[in-house]
């Protein structure tokens, strides 16, 4: 007989934690007798997420996740592989990042690939840019677990980095007067509009919460990311302030507020989000495929 993945098997008995309250419930009951909310047990899938929160599941796939189509993007054209001194390392051909999902102006505006505001934050341009954003990400991102919870970042991250990704298009298609410094991508990768996003979320944290000390320190780095972009080249700029003030913004959205018990709905969006993501990368790849 076909045996299911660990991950894909559901718990029919027992008993399990609430996904909001996390105490004890039957996993067949309806709604929590602690605190109300709707299918405690997620149809037999409350362990995987109880897992998937706190083991940093969503770390992990983000990590794993942006390695892996950064080897891939080298490796589907070998030949266009560069380097560009002293930071630009092992840069993949601008085709390749197109095929799995770059954004910017032309994939958006010139090649109507939309679905590409999901799938740029998780590509990068060279080795270093690839590891400046994990190592950011994860230093933030236990931190913004801790306080929004493992559904709730999903949504947050993900919607940062449409936000900055768009954006930055935007403004590269309406602002080609610009000065090179104020203009936006043309052709835009990489998770760092999505960083920006969690460093928004956790300054409306300390504000929401009377925690100077964070707010402060998280607007420091973000400021100094922000000087950063405008000392080195090829930085995305814009990406960076629109993945800053949509993560602020969200954080004040009362469905996504820190330290509130996690909703059905927040853990059903989360789940939208990384399954549109992954359509989004599949749709990219094949499209790209047929366009040649």
């Amino acid at each position: 007989m076909l045996t299911l993945p660990p991950w894909l098997q559901r718990q029919t008995q027992g008993v399990v934690n609430c996904y909001a309250c996390q105490k004890l419930v039957s996993i067949t009951a309806p709604t929590c007798t602690h605190c109300g909310s709707q299918q405690p047990g997620l149809w037999g899938y409350g362990r995987h997420f109880r897992k998937f929160h706190h083991q940093g599941g969503f770390l992990a796939l983000i990590t794993w996740g942006c390695v892996a189509l950064y080897l891939l993007t080298l490796l589907v054209n070998v030949r266009g592989v560069r380097t560009e001194m002293p930071l630009e390392i092992l840069v993949p051909d601008t085709s390749s990042l197109l095929m799995f999902g770059a954004t910017g102006e032309i994939p958006l505006f010139t090649l109507h690939r939309w679905w590409t505001l999901l799938t740029a934050a998780w590509l990068h341009g060279h080795v270093f840019h690839l590891g400046f954003n994990l190592g950011w990400i994860r230093y933030l991102m236990p931190l913004a677990l801790e306080f929004y919870g493992a559904a709730r970042l999903v949504v947050l991250y993900t919607s940062s980095a449409v936000i900055a990704a768009l954006l930055s298009s935007v403004v590269a298609h309406y602002g080609s007067g610009l000065p090179p410094l104020l203009q936006g991508a043309y052709i835009s990768v990489g998770a760092s509009g999505a960083l920006f996003g969690l460093f928004g979320a956790l300054v409306a944290h300390g504000r929401q919460t009377g925690s100077k000390a964070l707010e402060e320190t998280m607007a420091l780095y973000a400021g100094l990311g922000f000087i950063l972009g405008f000392t080195l080249g090829s930085v995305d700029n814009w990406a960076h302030l629109g993945g800053f003030l949509g993560g602020f913004a969200l954080a004040y959205v009362p469905g996504l507020r820190s330290r509130q018990p996690q909703r059905l709905y927040e853990v059903v969006l989360a789940l939208v989000c990384l399954g549109a993501t992954a359509l989004s990368l599949v749709v990219s790849v094949l499209h790209w495929w047929w366009i040649q």
